[in-house]
């Protein structure tokens, strides 16, 4: 299975109770596998809105059925350190044996190590590591993270605040390029190693 955090506030536990996954790969990176019982997923990134796209983080997992013939919760179960919901312990689905009687709902328990820490999974080995490099030129710029009544990032020491009725890539693609200060665009000078986008185009 694939599982994808698309959520824009809850940083979610996957677990399936009394089952051990193999995690195989993160973010489409092929990792070398390794067991786990609460799968920690990172907080999706919100874009194109009006499409309702997020990305978040995205794990690979095999999970074995070598339990008792039985019916069994799986649950995603928001990190309350830095999520808020109203339903923490609904965000569940029920896994069904074959054989199983589905005239009820399990009665398995969560695993006892669910924390209310918002952390990702650590030690993550890829199967072919590939070395980025360093910076190969271009303009630097200043990041920060500013804490007050929410947080948030700055880039130059503004922070993105875009108007969600007139997005950048709405803009773009009706090649508008008054860009509001406070969408912290950055033009770049189109070279032979930049790609040209055209409008009606999207490239990920």
């Amino acid at each position: 299975m694939r599982i994808i955090n698309t959520s824009t506030d809850n940083h979610l536990q996957f677990s399936i109770d009394k089952h051990t996954m193999t995690v195989q790969a993160a973010d489409f990176i092929a990792i070398e596998p390794y067991n786990q019982t609460i799968l920690n997923i990172g907080i999706g990134i919100p874009i194109l809105l009006r499409c309702g796209l997020t990305l978040g983080q995205r794990y690979d997992i095999v999970v074995e059925a070598n339990q008792a013939v039985d019916n069994y919760w799986m649950r995603a179960v928001p990190a309350s350190d830095c999520s808020g919901n109203l339903n923490s312990d609904g965000i569940r689905a029920i896994v069904s044996y074959d054989g199983a009687d589905t005239t009820s709902e399990p009665e398995s328990a969560a695993f006892p190590n669910v924390t209310t820490a918002c952390i990702d999974e650590k030690g993550l080995v890829p199967v072919v590591p590939r070395d980025v490099g360093t910076f190969g030129g271009g303009e630097e710029v200043d990041v920060a993270f500013i804490s007050s009544n929410y947080y948030k990032f700055t880039i130059n020491g503004s922070s993105l605040d875009i108007d969600w009725d007139n997005p950048t890539l709405l803009l773009a693609d009706s090649l508008d390029s008054s860009f509001p200060g406070s969408y912290n665009v950055i033009s770049l000078n189109g070279t032979s190693t930049t790609v040209t986008v055209t409008p009606g185009t999207f490239l990920w």
